[in-house]
Formats: C-alpha cells, structure tokens, sequence
C-alpha cells in the first residue's frame, strides 16, 4: 500500500515553511512582492510555488489563510508522495519517508541523487551525509537549508 505523509511529517513540513499569507520572493521572505524582478522564487502560504499541483493566484496582492494553506500544501503534497512511493524500492519506516517527502517538496529532487542510491541501496547510515549535500542555493551555503537538512536527518533517524 502507497504510504502517505503523517501529520507529524505534516507539522515538521510547516515548521520549515512557514506560514506567509502574502506572495512573496524567497530570497526577501519578509518582503511582499508587489510586482518588478525576482531574486528567487514566487512563494506564498506554506512554501506553494507556480510550479507545484494547486492553482493559485500568484499576481501581486494574492493572499491566502492559514486554513487555504493548509489546503494547497496537502495538494502540493499528494504527488510528491506518489513520487516517492515510486522510485523508493526499500522499506521505509513512516518517519524516513516523511523526511524524503519534505526533502522532495524543498529541493524539487530525488529520482538520480545519491541520497536516492542510499536508501534504495539499504545503506541507511549513510543517508544523513547526503542530506547535507544539499544546503545550497544558487551556490550559496544557506542556514535555512541546512538547519531544514539537519532537521530531515533527525527525522530520519527517529527511534
């Protein structure tokens, strides 16, 4: 049976998101985008871009609330989680896959990397270290990232 995300997994996806009601460029988060050039990504509520599952309205003065939020993140989710359901070829305890769905919802990432190798390869010690490969944006070292990576190994590593 496919799994799903828990809402514990859920929770942690939201503690590294954030709730914004605001559309906003995620290289100036607390900043809202009224329009011009990015630096980053157009983002808005729970981490939703363009790019993912649920429409929204992503023109200059868009809002949403926290309950909309909610809302479009499980709809960003549910393909994520088909994703990795398909390309995970090894057992998975419910904490691991919630970590690589909220790795796959930050990075947009999973099928050809090597923390992909690792877990399909049952080389789960060795996931941590492949988490950390990816705390870089537009090759900077961000601390978000990798406080948001430390945090997926820790949920990872659950007892």
């Amino acid at each position: 049976m496919a799994m799903k995300i828990s809402e514990s997994g859920l929770d942690f996806i939201k503690q590294f998101e954030a709730f914004v009601a605001f559309l906003y460029d995620d290289f100036a988060p607390r900043n809202e985008w009224t329009g011009g050039p990015l630096k980053g990504t157009l983002t808005i509520g729970y981490g939703h871009t363009k790019a993912a599952a649920a429409g929204v309205d992503m023109r200059p003065g868009a809002r949403v609330t926290e309950a909309q939020a909610a809302v479009i993140l499980r709809g960003d989710l549910a393909p994520l989680e088909a994703n990795v359901n398909s390309v995970v070829t090894a057992t998975l305890a419910q904490h691991q896959f919630d970590a690589l769905v909220s790795f796959k919802f930050n990075t947009g990432r999973l099928a050809g990397t090597g923390l992909l190798t690792r877990v399909n390869g049952g080389q789960f010690d060795a996931v941590p270290a492949e988490f950390m490969k990816w705390v870089k944006s537009r090759g900077k070292v961000l601390a978000g990232l990798k406080n948001r990576r430390q945090g997926e190994i820790a949920l990872w590593n659950k007892p």
